[in-house]
């Protein structure tokens, strides 16, 4: 049976799936109202900007009743975050649709000018990439999600056509030099679309930020071994998306905090995030420090074959997916499970290192090539150690204990000896 979290969750999802149908359909009639001249369409789509703003203000209250009552987490704490910040972006596109419709009225003054623009075909591009985000976000489809950004390039192509068109026709007819203004800002608000379809669909792809970074790591290391210099780049460029990410995680914890002003089991719920946020993105720019000394190894391929890099790897891989695991199972038995493996990583990569080392004092031409090995072990090393984080952040979530450092507070701090000793 679902529980009451469960239906409000599935409650919330509901009202933005009709705030993005809402928004979806003043979208095509903006457009439509500014093509077709027709000022009474145009000023259907003003006034049901209300509508979308008063959905917004509901969808923020759910999710501030939803963090109060449940203190959510893992899965259903990203899902709300996601919420949170798609409930803007729709509410933003509204805004931009009253704005493109609220030109209409000027262009009945140079109807002409509209045949020289490109606002129908740009239009329906952005309205395609606002439909799929809203359907990856309904059929939670990653994949989905990741194509509907690089559509947008060709939103900002048939802007910059417009703009300078208008510029042209400005300078040609300079008495209709306010109906071009309108036009730009009105084509302006379309580009903008367009970039908040695209803020929606990577806060799909955000649901499973540590899918991405788990695959990242797997391809990095089968691109060092198999000497794969193409996925190797594939695994440098998409760190951009890891790092995307964590900026819109930071800005819903930002928002949060600046809304809700939690306390207690929620603020300590979202310094986790944050951290875990932190060890995530580390663990992404490890992998593409890994990834990038493929194209060294080539030089001196048999090198691989004396260290243990894959097994190394793949215990390392274990703790990150473990870590993961942990989070979204609430298990704070697993999470205190993932640091003891840790010690494994780092005999594994000593040996490495030692075994480097002497391979540089008997081969020392190829001492650059050992050199970038020495680094790719210790990248894989540190993201183990990032693995740990998250794990322990994962037991402080849970038990509200601290368990990093307890070495150190065994300790006695110092100054606590007598004067003199």
């Amino acid at each position: 049976m679902p529980t009451r979290l469960t239906r409000e969750l599935a409650e919330l999802r509901s009202r933005l799936l009709d705030m993005a149908t809402i928004v979806a359909e003043q979208f095509t009639d903006a457009v439509d109202a500014l093509l077709d001249h027709d000022v009474e369409k145009a000023e259907r789509v003003v006034a049901r900007d209300r509508e979308v703003d008063t959905l917004e203000l509901e969808v923020d209250e759910a999710c501030e009743r939803i963090l109060a009552r449940h203190q959510p987490v893992a899965s259903d704490l990203r899902t709300l975050l996601t919420v949170e910040k798609i409930n803007t972006d729709l509410e933003r596109i509204g805004d931009h649709c009253r704005n493109v419709a609220r030109n209409t009225r000027h262009v009945s003054e140079a109807p002409g000018i509209l045949d020289a623009l490109k606002l129908r075909e740009m239009s329906q591009t952005a309205r395609r990439m606002v439909d799929n985000a809203k359907q990856a976000f309904l059929d939670q489809d990653a994949d989905l999600a990741r194509r509907v950004p690089e559509i947008d390039d060709e939103v900002d192509r048939l802007h910059h056509e417009n703009f300078q068109t208008l510029v042209d026709y400005i300078q040609s007819h300079p008495e209709h030099a306010e109906v071009a203004a309108h036009l730009i800002t009105a084509s302006k608000a379309v580009e903008r679309i367009s970039d908040h379809a695209t803020n929606i669909a990577k806060g799909v792809v955000f649901l499973d930020m540590a899918t991405i970074v788990a695959e990242q790591f797997t391809d990095a290391v089968d691109a060092l071994l198999d000497h794969d210099v193409e996925k190797a780049e594939r695994v440098a460029a998409r760190d951009r998306e890891v790092d995307t990410l964590e900026l819109e995680v930071d800005e819903a914890c930002e928002r949060i905090l600046a809304r809700h002003q939690p306390v207690a089991s929620d603020l300590r719920t979202l310094l986790t995030v944050e951290k875990i946020n932190t060890d995530l993105e580390r663990i992404g720019d490890h992998c593409r420090n890994v990834a990038r000394n493929t194209k060294h190894v080539r030089e001196a391929p048999d090198l691989l074959d004396v260290l243990q890099l894959r097994e190394m790897s793949q215990t390392a891989r274990r703790m990150v997916d473990n870590a993961k695991q942990a989070f979204l199972d609430q298990d704070a038995d697993l999470a205190r499970r993932v640091p003891e493996i840790d010690d494994e990583v780092d005999r594994l990569h000593h040996e490495n290192f030692q075994t480097l080392v002497d391979y540089i004092q008997s081969h020392p031409e190829h001492a650059e090539v050992a050199a970038h090995l020495i680094t790719a072990s210790k990248a894989v090393e540190r993201i183990s150690d990032h693995a740990t984080n998250i794990a322990k952040g994962v037991v402080f979530l849970i038990e509200g204990v601290d368990i990093r450092h307890e070495g150190a507070r065994e300790r006695p701090p110092v100054g606590d000896g007598p004067v003199g000793k």
